[in-house]
This record gives C-alpha cells, sequence and structure tokens, in this order.
C-alpha cells in the first residue's frame, strides 16, 4: 500500500511497482450514478442521474500497466436529473424534490454518510479492465468498460460499469405502499483526469 501525503486515503500498491505516480485532479472529474426502477409501477417512477466529484484519488503506471484507486462520500452524490433514455433532463424535479432525494440517497439509502474506495486495474489503449468498490458497508466487483488516453504526462480514464447496491451494503428504497423501488444494480461511469503528483493543478473540463 502507498499513502497519499495527507495520510488520510490508502491506495493499493504491488511493493514492485516503481513506475510513475499520479494523483487524480478532483476539480476534473466525476463519478456518475445512473440508477434504474423495478416493481409494479416502475414505469411511473423516475429514473435518475447523480453525481460526484472524487473526494481524492492515486494511481500508478509501469510500462502499459495503470492502477489507480479513488475515495467518493456518499454525501457528494447530488442529483442532476430524471433520465430519459439516456438524456437528463434537468428541468423536471423542483429544488425541494432534489435535496428531498439527495437526503435519502446520503441517509435512507446508504444509512448515513458512507465513503467508497473504487479501485481500477487496466492497461493503456485496451478496452476493459476490472474495478472494486468497498466500503465499510460491503464489496462489488465489476468487469469494467475501460479507456485510458495519454494527454502528454497525463492521463484521461473513462470506466463504465454495472454493480449491485445490495452488495455494496446499501438498503432498499420504496416509493409509497412499495409500488415502486430503485433497482438493485446501477450504472456508475467515472471520468478521471490524473496528473504526475509533482504536476500544479490541473484545468477543469
Amino acid at each position: 500500500m502507498f499513502r497519499s501525503p495527507n495520510a488520510v486515503f490508502e491506495a493499493p500498491r504491488l511493493e514492485y511497482f516503481a513506475g510513475m505516480r499520479y494523483r487524480l485532479a478532483s476539480e476534473a472529474s466525476t463519478v456518475t450514478v445512473r440508477t434504474g426502477t423495478e416493481g409494479l409501477f416502475a414505469r411511473m417512477a423516475h429514473r435518475l442521474e447523480l453525481v460526484a466529484r472524487p473526494a481524492e484519488g492515486w494511481g500508478e503506471r509501469e510500462g502499459e500497466v495503470v492502477r489507480g484507486a479513488l475515495r467518493v462520500r456518499s454525501s457528494d452524490l447530488h442529483v442532476t436529473g430524471v433520465l430519459r433514455g439516456d438524456r437528463v433532463d434537468a428541468q423536471v424535479l423542483a429544488a425541494a424534490d432534489v435535496s428531498a432525494i439527495d437526503a435519502r440517497v446520503a441517509g435512507e439509502l446508504f444509512g448515513g454518510v458512507v465513503t467508497f474506495e473504487i479501485e481500477v486495474d487496466a492497461r493503456v489503449g485496451a478496452a476493459g479492465g476490472t474495478a472494486s468498490v468497498s466500503s465499510a458497508r460491503g464489496k462489488a466487483s465489476s468487469t469494467v468498460r475501460l479507456t485510458v488516453v495519454e494527454e502528454g504526462e497525463s492521463l484521461r480514464v473513462t470506466a463504465e460499469a454495472r454493480l449491485s447496491l445490495r452488495a455494496l451494503g446499501a438498503g432498499p428504497v420504496s416509493g409509497p405502499l412499495g409500488a415502486f423501488r430503485v433497482a438493485d444494480e446501477v450504472d456508475v461511469t467515472f471520468r478521471g483526469h490524473f496528473v504526475p503528483e509533482a504536476a500544479g493543478a490541473a484545468l477543469s473540463c
């Protein structure tokens, strides 16, 4: 394991891994969660998109092998809108609805503020890799669609995976009288900008 400079977060590291080290430019990175619905009246319920900026992250590269990890707090997930197919409609929900949903995500879904640690293992130029997401409540693993693109000395990483909320220890969230509920599987997309540890702050995307 190697420890970040502020000694708060540890990311996975093999002892022989002696390549280049990176930090995540949080201001230029996002984690997006898209929910589904299930149940008798699932079609009447909203599918939602939630977005958070990772609290911090770290990565390493040796040759074409890239490994990294990041940390996301459930309280940092905020609703951006309702899904209409693949399109996000930000006009459907009132500000009060957004606040109520944000509170339910942090409180009811995860039972309080939960920190998730996401670990990714991939190769530059490859179309896939592996990822695992863990918290104090559980752990979920998945094969991911992943791309790693070099931009000078920096890396742009995009990873997409489908994960189980139940495996992560999330509680069920249902509508009135249990007419519908949030589906167990959610689609998660991470877009990250990793810069060399010695580099200055990255530009926002």
